[in-house]
């Protein structure tokens, strides 16, 4: 399976507020600014992260930010 399909298909796992939060992090957003946005606690929004990384595989954002591209999620 090639990485772009690969990605989709993780994409795919994620609930929409995970994939917001991801959406998120690929614009460079702080997971202050994601709380604020999305009128949660900062730790919320440090639990959505985690949950989202978590779902994706990995553990480090510049990969979960990775796999969004490849998805084509921007």
């Amino acid at each position: 399976m090639d990485e772009p399909t690969h990605a989709k298909g993780v994409i795919g796992l994620l609930s929409p507020a995970e994939k917001a939060a991801l959406k998120s992090l690929i614009a460079g957003e702080s997971l202050v600014e994601l709380a604020r946005r999305r009128a949660i606690t900062t730790e919320g929004a440090y639990d959505l992260s985690s949950s989202m990384k978590l779902k994706l595989g990995v553990t480090q954002n510049a990969a979960a930010v990775r796999i969004g591209l490849m998805a084509g999620l921007t």
